[in-house]
């Protein structure tokens, strides 16, 4: 058994009631504590796949740490879990990503020194103290990975990525020890920055609210205090709401047209539909709103669509006695190849050259081309 199954098994003992700082609330720490601090070459160090957190850490940031960590030294240890494969022993980093992506920049820098025929050590940073934590299992890993990221990001930064280690952390926790998920609750309470009505209104968001919704407030098409109270609809409802967002958002990128406030409008209707009393009222004025969006949707294809062009009476008046000056030439041409043709010159031509035939079949297409567009058609 492992020191963390162990240290959970003797918090399991514990009365519910008696959760303290002595009881399971800080079993990561105290596992991460008992770990064997440890000289490890950075080469054998997994980031780990699982951290969410990752994406904020942008190059700055990272360059800032880098210049932190060569004025300073390392001021806390990389937490790692040995894993040991047919020999071959390697380390999945369990806490300190940014520290570690500093520390390979560092070493970066030191070899291009050398490359430059500049005074550099490519290795001073090729090793690192780390705290190695041995035997867990992967769930373990992943249960400290997310308190790890709660206690040191939880309640600042990227939102998503802490509702989801928050949400992956109780399942963990609940499968591995048997704790409730009140219990569990009060865990991440306890050991991160976020208090309980951040910590039940994110994973209000992450139990309740629709993916599509979801993503809507992750991309800041939704505000919080939206994204809570749509938490509170019935799925129909909510896809109610997540459909008529995303129709009118694609119309308008369809036809390029601008969404920002046409979307804060439809997204207050919805918002507004919900202070409603009765569960009735609200089903009523939430097809009232996704009504007004579909119109809204119609209003934008409609005014994209081609204009079509309108002829005032003295130009229709022009275009009627061109129709008539056609109409004429039509006649002529017409007779000149009926008598052409009693003389046997299917051959025969106008003063122009052109075969009679043709010029006819040319002037009744412009005729009603003409025509079409004096009645709009075109």
């Amino acid at each position: 058994m492992s020191k963390l199954s162990k240290l959970a098994s003797q918090a399991k003992k514990t009365k519910p009631a008696a959760f303290t700082e002595e009881s399971i609330k800080n079993f990561t720490q105290r596992v991460e504590d008992a770990g064997v601090v440890e000289t490890v070459a950075t080469a054998k160090i997994q980031l780990n796949p699982a951290n969410d957190y990752r994406r904020q850490d942008n190059d700055d940031s990272i360059r800032s740490l880098a210049e932190d960590i060569e004025r300073q030294g390392l001021l806390h240890n990389l937490v790692v879990s040995e894993k040991v494969d047919n020999g071959v022993t390697t380390y999945l980093l369990i806490s300190g990503e940014r520290r570690l992506r500093a520390i390979r920049l560092l070493t970066e820098r030191e070899v291009e020194k050398v490359k430059n025929g500049s005074t550099g050590d490519p290795g001073k940073y090729a090793t690192v103290n780390c705290r190695v934590v041995k035997g867990l299992t992967d769930r373990q890993e992943m249960i400290m990975l997310d308190a790890a990221n709660l206690q040191t990001r939880g309640g600042a930064g990227d939102e998503a990525a802490t509702r989801k280690a928050m949400v992956r952390y109780r399942e963990n926790v609940m499968a591995e020890y048997g704790l409730t998920e009140g219990q569990v609750r009060d865990i991440i309470v306890d050991m991160s920055p976020m208090g309980l009505t951040t910590v039940n209104s994110n994973l209000m968001i992450e139990d309740n609210l629709r993916a599509e919704l979801k993503n809507m407030l992750d991309s800041n098409e939704i505000n919080k205090k939206q994204a809570l109270t749509f938490a509170k609809l019935s799925q129909q409802q909510q896809k109610l709401v997540s459909d008529s967002i995303s129709g009118l958002k694609a119309a308008c990128l369809k036809n390029d047209t601008d969404y920002t406030n046409l979307m804060k409008k439809a997204v207050q209707g919805f918002f507004d539909a919900t202070e409603q009393k009765t569960d009735k009222k609200i089903n009523e004025a939430l097809e009232k709103s996704a009504a007004q969006v579909r119109t809204e949707v119609e209003n934008i294809v409609q005014a994209m669509k081609p204009v079509k062009p309108t002829v005032k009476k003295a130009q229709r008046d022009m275009l009627l006695a061109d129709c008539d000056a056609i109409a004429g030439k039509i006649a002529r041409l017409s007779t000149q190849k009926a008598v052409a043709n009693i003389r046997r010159f299917d051959g025969a031509t106008d003063e122009n050259g052109l075969k009679i035939g043709h010029r006819i079949d040319v002037l009744i297409s412009e005729l009603i081309r003409l025509k079409k567009l004096i009645e709009g058609d075109e």
